[in-house]
């Protein structure tokens, strides 16, 4: 998705930089605004404080679907090791399921030989590994889901055909460091065409 009008606050200490505000907007105009502090001391980051809101928010809006989002979002810890937590609302979109399908079954990767680039090392510090969730997921029917002709094999008459659903119901995502992410929670309602 593309953003504008994009504003940002800052205060400067010796022991601290404070985001005061920092505000986005998706093409409609719908804000995403982030608060926030990151403690400082001798050259080194520490304390993580971060708090993130949005309202019928666009995260995507490409060939694969359009989202929007409501999300209510914090960032707390150690700068090393923090914890995501909060709760995010599928405001409205629609997911086209057959292009999703397509790009992530049928085409994961280039078949074409390729030369590693070198190792940076600060992607080798992955993220994801040092940090914690606890994400609410809520969809209350305003997801669409979409697909001409969907095959989940390809080269075989089987598939799922047409579809135009829409999907009700609540997944909870939890991870702590170092650990695999763990779903839990359903679709309880699946309403539409098939």
């Amino acid at each position: 998705a593309r953003y504008r009008n994009g504003r940002v606050s800052l205060r400067l200490a010796s022991d601290r930089v404070d985001v005061q505000q920092l505000r986005v907007e998706d093409e409609q105009g719908n804000p995403l605004e982030l608060t926030g502090s990151l403690g400082t001391h001798e050259m080194r980051v520490g304390d993580l404080r971060v708090a993130m809101n949005a309202r019928q928010f666009r995260v995507l809006n490409n060939e694969y679907g359009q989202l929007d989002i409501d999300a209510r979002l914090n960032v707390e810890g150690e700068f090393e090791s923090p914890r995501l937590t909060g709760r995010i609302a599928v405001s409205g979109g629609t997911l086209s399921v057959d292009r999703i399908l397509d790009r992530t079954l049928f085409q994961p990767y280039a078949t074409q030989e390729a030369t590693l680039p070198e190792l940076d090392p600060i992607v080798a510090l992955n993220p994801w590994s040092r940090m914690g969730l606890g994400i609410e997921l809520n969809v209350p029917g305003t997801l669409r889901l979409v697909g001409e002709n969907v095959q989940v094999t390809p080269g075989t008459p089987l598939g799922l055909g047409d579809i135009n659903l829409r999907v009700i119901g609540d997944l909870y995502l939890y991870k702590d460091p170092s650990d695999p992410l763990y779903v839990n929670g359903s679709f309880d309602s699946v309403s539409g065409t098939y």
